[in-house]
């Protein structure tokens, strides 16, 4: 991700300037202003929508120290009064030294919430004097299905080929993490459900974090330390997509968990297109998955799936 460019003047042209004054000395960090590229606040009514954010950030033509480390953080604040739904702690999503570079050039792949609510995203640089540049936008997700006793949503989930796939699912909330935050944070870890695995021939699996298959995979998916391991149990069903929209109440979702005669897995086999899975979570949490589309390649393979869950 390090990288000294010498398209670097090319790329300060599509630079978006910030509001707040610059300081005299120090790193410099902007976004990169594009179609189809966040930088800015945003209001989002595609709850788990898809994004991309890319920034560079430089010594200021080699007036200021080299870079030394660059992280991402975000916190989320839903808009509900839910006591168990409370603000998430600010989450160091992402760090990385940068071992005195002069330039650095970064793209931020990510979901956005599914829930109804904020989150703030910042993205540092620090320079080896200690001194920092920062930029970050505010994100607001309005979801009119928040107020359901279940919650419905779909969101991306990349198979765990490496530490950036987001792959691990907290599915009561809809998020989905890559390894990183995941790696010493137990919070996170033990809100994670589910786990997006690749398999042979570009084919992937959902599994447990208890399942063995998860172990294997702990780089890609962050889990080498885990402190809670939830034990997520799995049922393949008939269900048709048709039948899986006409589910609508929290007893109905239940109902087809429990009357599933199929033994409870804790890793599925290959998954295909419109397969309608069901699972119940470790703490008593009940909820269906639709495999909505199958994507990627046989190095990446990938997912788009529709959940709903009890809440």
């Amino acid at each position: 991700m390090l990288s000294r460019f010498c398209f670097y003047g090319l790329l300060l042209s599509g630079l978006l300037a910030s509001c707040a004054p610059e300081p005299e000395s120090g790193p410099r960090i902007e976004f990169i202003g594009a179609t189809g590229l966040t930088s800015n606040d945003r209001v989002l009514n595609t709850p788990g929508d898809s994004l991309v954010t890319r920034l560079v950030a430089d010594t200021r033509d080699g007036k200021s120290a080299s870079l030394s480390r660059f992280t991402i953080t975000v916190d989320y604040t839903p808009f509900d009064a839910d006591t168990a739904r409370s603000n998430t702690p600010e989450i160091l999503y992402f760090d990385q030294s940068l071992n005195g570079s002069d330039a650095f050039y970064y793209q931020h792949r990510f979901s956005a919430r599914t829930l109804s609510g904020r989150e703030r995203w910042t993205f540092k640089i620090v320079d080896t004097e200690g001194k920092t540049s920062s930029r970050g936008y505010l994100l607001t997700v309005n979801n009119p299905d928040s107020l359901r006793t279940y919650h419905p949503y779909q969101v991306p989930l990349f198979a765990a080929r490496n530490a950036t796939s987001r792959s691990s699912l907290a599915a009561r909330d809809g998020l989905v993490f890559p390894a990183f935050p995941l790696k010493a944070n137990p919070g996170l870890q033990a809100s994670v459900d589910l786990v997006l695995l690749p398999a042979a021939g570009g084919a992937v699996t959902l599994a447990s974090p208890t399942d063995a298959s998860v172990l294997a995979a702990a780089d890609a998916v962050g889990a080498g330390s885990w402190v809670t391991r939830n034990a997520t149990a799995l049922k393949t069903t008939s269900l048709s997509p048709t039948q899986f929209d006409q589910l609508t109440t929290s007893a109905r979702i239940t109902a087809v968990f429990d009357t599933v005669s199929a033994p409870a897995v804790t890793a599925t086999e290959a998954l295909s297109k419109d397969q309608v899975l069901a699972f119940r979570t470790a703490n008593n949490r009940t909820g269906l998955l639709h495999v909505k589309t199958l994507f990627g390649t046989t190095a990446t393979p990938a997912a788009i799936v529709r959940v709903k869950v009890n809440e």
